[in-house]
């Protein structure tokens, strides 16, 4: 089944070269790097060299989905899972997140395959056919595979749970400092647009404080909460 997903989603990868400008050279020296041994198939290398380009440059949707690839490769569902998602986030392409969306299908598959499989109830055996012991056996059977297999995948989804609820805990908190920066802007604004000394007479005839100070205040606080995100999405992405 890996094997299979691996190579679907190397088709995805070839698919998605469209999407970059035509005969432009990435920016990053570590994508290049990445992406050039991912082709190669030494998917270890390939990790090192994208998980780079991810932290030099958080929002190239580049490095976060063929890190993902990269990662379903190395058997790291959870992970791979993450990054298509972080895609998703940074990219507003419609083709990349289409391309996202039959990945993460893919993942969605992978995990289907890892249910465990009906138990076979017992029935009464009717003339010429199997008796109560055989269908017993093969209930048997099949309990004893499915619980085989939920054993196997439940330390993968337990692990991926705890990995997704950490790094969203990181992300939200992030996202609720960055609320109350913007918050306290606004409030500053209020309080110099009251403030006799700071007030200015606009060009329409009205006061308050300048545009150009009112615009000085935003970017502060948005410059503020850029920093705060790319910092917590860096610890989201480093949780594993």
């Amino acid at each position: 089944m890996k094997a299979q997903l691996a190579l679907s989603l190397a088709a995805l990868a070839l698919m998605v070269n469209t999407l970059s400008p035509s005969g432009a050279a990435f920016a990053s020296e570590s994508l290049d790097q990445g992406m050039k041994c991912y082709k190669e198939k030494n998917y270890q290398e390939a990790k090192k060299y994208l998980e780079q380009a991810a932290k030099k440059d958080p929002k190239s949707w580049q490095a976060h989905f063929y890190l993902g690839h990269t990662l379903m490769s190395l058997g790291r569902v959870a992970d791979a899972k993450y990054q298509y998602e972080t895609t998703k986030r940074v990219s507003n392409h419609p083709g990349v997140k289409a391309h996202c969306d039959k990945a993460l299908a893919q993942v969605t598959a992978y995990y289907s395959k890892m249910k465990p499989a009906p138990v076979l109830k017992k029935t009464a055996s009717a003339g010429g056919g199997g008796s109560d012991e055989d269908e017993m056996n093969s209930g048997d059977e099949a309990k004893k595979e499915g619980d085989k297999k939920a054993a196997d995948a439940a330390p993968v989804d337990k692990r991926a749970a705890e990995i997704k609820a950490k790094r969203d805990a990181i992300l939200n908190k992030a996202k609720e400092e960055c609320d109350k920066i913007k918050k306290e802007a606004d409030a500053q604004i209020e309080q110099e647009k009251n403030n006799p000394n700071m007030r200015f007479r606009n060009p329409d005839g009205g006061e308050g404080i300048s545009k150009a100070r009112e615009a000085e205040i935003k970017k502060e606080a948005e410059d503020k909460c850029k920093r705060i995100m790319g910092d917590a999405e860096n610890r989201a992405r480093g949780y594993r």
